[in-house]
């Protein structure tokens, strides 16, 4: 099994989705999503079923209620290094 240098793929990514955005604005990221969504549609045509989009938006939901309840912890103070 291989191993991932997670933090590295996770900092690649925010590079090249800022390189993207300056090169070609935000709605590249836009454009990009939607060229997903319509391969996603052509492997599997019914895609999103209307209970895939029921559970996809109760699953937003009760994330947005957890992330409600989280303590901002910009409000702690202090820097993250310290």
């Amino acid at each position: 099994m291989k191993s991932r240098d997670l933090l590295a793929v996770e900092r690649a990514t925010a590079a090249h989705f800022t390189r993207l955005r300056a090169e070609r604005g935000p709605g590249a990221i836009v454009e990009m999503a939607e060229a997903l969504l319509d391969h996603a549609r052509a492997a599997q045509r019914a895609w999103p079923t209307v209970d895939d989009r029921r559970r996809d938006l109760a699953a937003h939901r009760a994330l947005i209620r957890l992330l409600d309840r989280a303590p901002d912890l910009r409000d702690v103070g202090g820097s993250p290094d310290t």
